[in-house]
């Protein structure tokens, strides 16, 4: 019985499919952009404290290097 009911929806779903995709693809598209902004500024935070730490590392390095010379 659950199977004739689950083919029952797809089969309404399915001719109505296009207006399904007229009332989701705005919310859908929204998100979409909202999640690449949070992506890209993820990115960018990240990439930048790799950075941070590589500098600190360098520095660290050099006075480690200038103790041992003096």
């Amino acid at each position: 019985m659950p199977y004739v009911m689950v083919f029952a929806a797809g089969f309404l779903i399915g001719k109505k499919w296009r207006n399904v995709t007229n009332a989701v693809g705005p919310m859908v598209g929204a998100a979409s952009q909202r999640f690449d902004v949070f992506y890209a500024r993820t990115a960018r935070t990240v990439a930048q404290t790799i950075e941070d730490v590589d500098d600190r590392i360098a520095e660290r390095r050099y006075r480690a290097a200038a103790q041992l010379t003096n």
